[in-house]
């Protein structure tokens, strides 16, 4: 989920809960800035007409040469003859788990996106190597493409939050299915001068602060020839989780109200889901209509080749 020194603060965390919870319910809550009402997709940071059904497809799909398992959970639409031929396979991040992502594959499920959760041991990429992180990335990649594979897909669409973003990244790249990609506050980089992919990348980030402080995945919108990045304002590393938990708050913050939270959340919502409808061929070109009407509301990060 981080990069290595937040992770390692993720670590010592746990005894030190209860205490920078109640600093946390001291400090002053996040701005939030005025949502545009006629921005395109207010209606998506509500439940969509869809009931979902979710799986467990598989709990124990090795990884690599260690002892390394992961699982896969899909949502979809339950509603009969709108199963999505285009489906988004999305990664955790580190020292997180799929149950941190699961109202946010309900979510996009119910406006009839089929979504692959896929759970990796990522706690084990921590083993005292030097390319643990990135040797995990790639085992998490290969996993991504696995399951894409598995689903019959002939197009897919990747994402993934923190250093899940990484892994999806690197299974979007090496995946000539790919329709596109998705970056919920995503850590990763990538070296200018690489040759832009023809799918378009787009990414929502916090502010830099926390647990991406460097927002280490701001680059990435430059590698493809439709890319885009927002940060969005008020939130932390914690809003881009659904639910997100006591350790997440503790080591990364989220110090506003629960209706302030909440409402973040369903702006991050309501992009995500334009943009996965839009490369799921569900929703026409109203994802990238309705990003370019939130320039403004959220700061977009141009970032020089």
């Amino acid at each position: 989920m981080f990069d290595h020194h937040a992770s390692l603060r993720l670590q010592r965390t746990t005894r030190m809960v209860l205490v920078v919870l109640l600093l946390a319910g001291c400090a002053s809550a996040p701005p939030i800035t005025s949502w545009l009402a006629d921005a395109g997709s207010d209606e998506y940071q509500r439940p969509g007409p869809s009931q979902v059904r979710d799986e467990l497809l598989s709990e124990s799909i090795k990884i690599g040469s260690d002892d390394c398992r992961g699982v896969v959970e899909r949502y979809q639409p339950a509603v009969a003859g709108l199963q999505p031929s285009i489906p988004l396979i999305f990664a955790h991040g580190f020292l997180r788990d799929v149950a941190n992502h699961r109202d946010f594959a309900r979510h996009l499920a119910s406006w009839g996106v089929s979504v692959y959760l896929v759970g990796h041991c990522s706690g084990g990429w921590s083993k005292g190597r030097a390319n643990a992180p990135s040797e995990g990335a790639r085992l998490l990649a290969d996993m991504m493409r696995q399951v894409a594979e598995a689903s019959g897909a002939q197009r897919v669409v990747y994402g993934g939050f923190s250093a899940g973003g990484r892994a999806s990244r690197m299974a979007a790249f090496a995946d000539t299915r790919t329709v596109g990609w998705l970056g919920l506050d995503p850590v990763d980089r990538i070296a200018a001068g690489v040759p832009p992919v023809s799918f378009p990348m787009y990414a929502l980030f916090a502010p830099a602060q926390g647990c991406n402080a460097q927002q280490l995945g701001r680059t990435l919108s430059r590698s493809s020839v439709a890319g885009k990045a927002f940060e969005v304002s008020g939130t932390t590393h914690c809003h881009f989780e659904a639910p997100t938990d006591i350790l997440c708050r503790a080591a990364c913050g989220e110090p506003g109200t629960a209706a302030q939270n909440h409402m973040l959340r369903q702006r991050i919502f309501a992009l995500a889901t334009v943009f996965v409808r839009w490369r799921a061929e569900l929703g026409g070109d109203q994802a990238a209509l309705a990003w370019q009407a939130y320039d403004g509301v959220f700061k977009e990060l141009v970032v020089q080749p």
